[in-house]
């Protein structure tokens, strides 16, 4: 019979969690990313609360948000996967978690990461990630390339582009400011920066940068490397970038400098068509992650964030 942990789940403010006892079970859990630690999750959700379970065995951040005065729980901008993270012997857990969420809040909207694959009686929706597991990989990276990728790598070897591997973080904020692939609003803007300048002083952030023959950036692309997995955060390219094909040299370049680090490469994407056929185009295996919605909220604002 399942035990019901339910009871035994705590729910915590945010001045109330040990963020050392959370980052260690971060750190032991069966899945770790970088996501859930306390400091990262102080930057993508600075009113973070949580569930805990006995001795932080397992937990999860409720990331909260407020409007029209309710408290609701939404997935926070630069933090692909969160949900609940459990030591080993504790996943049975993963829906008394989502019970006890349902008991709090009216409205939630998240992701949970790759190991939340245990919960029913919810809205759940499945995702998709691209990634490249670098210890799987027995041959050249490039032999995993499609034709349509190594065509723009030949056409871009030949603007004699070469890349930076230690960028200024203040250098690769300004660029991507002005150059975002994504359209970011002003309030994503300050999220992306803050997290590019906390990971650089956490020693966890690195940006990279392509040049033409000018030494001027054409590409930039920032990565995030913690619990053996590198994640693409953030890139962007201008108008010459584009052109030279320089977001397809800097992607080849990163991903020789780690073939041989049996890392995860974590392209952070592919939900979209477009952005999955480009990490496709490298090798990247899909990997399904999960969407979870729960709407209570009474008419007419079951729609307000519908």
């Amino acid at each position: 019979m399942k035990n019901n942990f339910t009871l035994e789940i705590q729910y915590l403010k945010h001045y109330q969690i040990d963020k050392t006892k959370w980052d260690s079970a971060i750190e032991n859990s069966e899945l770790s990313l970088m996501y859930a630690l306390s400091w990262y999750l102080d930057l993508v959700s600075p009113e973070w609360e949580a569930l805990v379970y006995g001795d932080y065995n397992a937990v999860m951040p409720l990331t909260v948000k407020r409007k029209y005065g309710l408290r609701y729980i939404i997935q926070p901008n630069f933090a692909q996967q969160l949900g609940c993270f459990c030591k080993e012997g504790h996943s049975n857990i993963q829906n008394d978690f989502i019970n006890k969420i349902s008991e709090l809040y009216k409205y939630c909207d998240i992701q949970l990461n790759y190991t939340n694959s245990d919960i029913s009686n919810y809205n759940i929706q499945t995702r998709i990630n691209c990634e490249i597991d670098f210890s799987n990989i027995s041959q050249e990276i490039l032999k995993n390339y499609n034709t349509n990728t190594k065509r723009n790598i030949a056409k871009a070897n030949k603007n004699k582009l070469d890349i930076v591997k230690d960028l200024c973080i203040s250098e690769l904020i300004e660029f991507t400011k002005r150059n975002s692939i994504e359209r970011l609003t002003k309030s994503q803007f300050r999220a992306l920066k803050r997290i590019m300048l906390e990971s650089e002083k956490y020693g966890v952030g690195k940006g990279y940068c392509i040049l033409n023959e000018k030494k001027e950036i054409l590409a930039v692309a920032f990565l995030l490397s913690k619990f053996n997995r590198l994640t693409y955060l953030a890139s962007a390219s201008n108008a010459e970038g584009k052109e030279k094909r320089a977001g397809f040299y800097l992607m080849n370049e990163l991903l020789k400098l780690y073939s041989e680090s049996n890392m995860i490469f974590d392209f952070e994407g592919g939900n979209l068509p477009n952005t999955a056929s480009f990490y496709k185009g490298f090798g990247a295996e899909e990997k399904e992650y999960y969407g979870l919605k729960i709407n209570k909220l009474p008419y007419p604002l079951k729609w307000f964030k519908s």
